[in-house]
């Protein structure tokens, strides 16, 4: 067949969301197969905690021949070694990985479309929908990375799905099973979601007063029940109650850490932290140590309330709009080294944001401003949906209180890999908001 502009217009016509992300995953996997950069810092991490869960039946996060860390005990929790064990059995852990990654992260935009589709049977904003999947390499990156992103995604959308849907009557009597093991393998999967446990319980006692089923909250108890009984063997292994490691580690590095160079300046800041950390690590055993080190953590940031709500919400803008320069440098192997843009920012102003910009590679600032122009756009349109009355409240308010909750967590470490896990919520909520900006402008009309 002769390749023309009109057949080419023809095949573009016929793609859908689902074929271009389908091949733009392939393309950056046969991008990644020739450059090999599968592994972050954590995903060495997850590869030592799948051969010790094989060896030892322990998700042990490090060396097991050299001298044990207690805080490598608890830091990854068990689903994502578990799913990455096929691959390593075979001895192709990162190609198994980076398969099964793209299938799971098709899973979860087809998801999303067809949550779309029920609640707009009649809307099919195409465009729109292949402007936001060109412009967010992050879903392709970390595809293609030994990372639990793209398996939190899928639960979290598997949860949505199976929440509004059997909400809806279309799922039958089970949903509440199943949306009760997704939120089971999500609490699992990432720390973040253990404390979800909490307002999962309101949620199932929200379902018994409406529905007068109490299967949600005795289910929803039950989970409460595992996280405290996870917590009590972590304590066994490592003399300190907790569900995982990085819980401290994150609020010393990143909360504490933030509010003491935005009160003392950077190089202050720093040492502050460090002799804190010093401190910690000079006590007797791990559970001294953690307990130390989460008391100067929080006094830390009860001394200057003020300027840890402001840091806090900077790192929540962050979560949105951050265009991914770390991933985005690993993956073209370009050596991304001191602060980034959102330090510049903080440090220098606009001034040292251009200064910064201008002195990086064209390859490397010109894509990351292309995404985050998308990110700006994305952000303003989850604005519009937000304050405009909408035909589908319950789909809106499932797609707002769940991007609170991630975003809110994450807080001042807010950053494009973080936002990751609920890409596909960002993108109904944006195209929520498109929605409505559309029918605005035909009611001017």
């Amino acid at each position: 067949m002769q390749i023309t502009k009109t057949n080419i217009q023809q095949a573009g016509r016929k793609l859908t969301p689902l074929g271009l992300l389908f091949l733009l995953h392939l393309l950056f996997f046969v991008y990644q197969l020739f450059s090999g950069q599968w592994y972050l810092k954590d995903s060495h991490e997850y590869v030592a905690a799948t051969q010790n869960l094989w060896e030892l039946g322990l998700p042990y996060a490090g060396d097991w021949s050299e001298v044990l860390r207690m805080d490598l005990f608890s830091k990854r929790p068990l689903i994502y070694p578990l799913l990455l064990l096929p691959g390593w059995l075979i001895g192709q852990v990162e190609v198994w990985g980076a398969l099964v990654q793209m299938g799971l992260s098709l899973f979860s935009m087809h998801l999303a479309l067809k949550l779309f589709a029920y609640f707009f049977p009649d809307k099919n904003p195409r465009r729109l929908w292949m402007l936001l999947l060109l412009t967010y390499p992050a879903q392709l990156i970390f595809a293609n990375l030994l990372m639990s992103e793209l398996l939190l995604q899928a639960l979290l959308m598997g949860m949505l799905y199976t929440a509004l849907m059997g909400w809806e009557g279309k799922l039958g009597g089970y949903w509440v099973w199943l949306y009760h093991l997704l939120l089971g393998l999500a609490i699992w999967t990432k720390p973040l979601m253990y404390l979800f446990v909490l307002p999962n319980l309101i949620l199932g006692g929200y379902w018994a007063w409406k529905k007068v089923s109490y299967l949600a909250p005795v289910l929803a108890l039950s989970l409460i029940l595992g996280v405290g009984g996870f917590m009590g063997k972590n304590a066994q292994f490592t003399t300190h109650v907790h569900f995982s490691s990085i819980q401290n580690l994150s609020l010393h590095q990143y909360s504490t850490t933030a509010v003491l160079k935005a009160t003392y300046g950077t190089e202050r800041g720093y040492d502050l932290a460090d002799s804190l950390l010093l401190e910690a690590l000079s006590q007797a055993d791990y559970g001294s140590e953690q307990r130390l080190l989460q008391q100067g953590s929080v006094n830390t940031i009860l001394d200057h309330p003020g300027t840890y709500v402001v840091q806090h919400l900077k790192g929540m803008l962050s979560f949105y709009l951050d265009p991914g320069r770390f991933e985005w440098a690993h993956m073209i192997g370009f050596e991304a080294t001191g602060e980034g843009l959102q330090s510049q920012a903080a440090t220098g102003g606009v001034g040292g944001m251009l200064d910064y910009v201008l002195g990086q590679p064209l390859y490397l600032w010109l894509p990351l401003l292309l995404v985050f122009l998308a990110n700006l756009l994305k952000f303003a349109l989850m604005g519009v949906a937000l304050l405009t009355k909408s035909e589908v409240p319950r789909l809106k308010w499932a797609l707002i209180l769940s991007l609170l909750y991630v975003s809110g967590l994450t807080g001042i470490s807010g950053a494009s890999r973080f936002a990751v896990p609920v890409f596909p919520m960002i993108f109904l909520l944006a195209t929520l908001g498109w929605l409505a900006w559309q029918k605005r402008l035909a009611a001017r009309k």
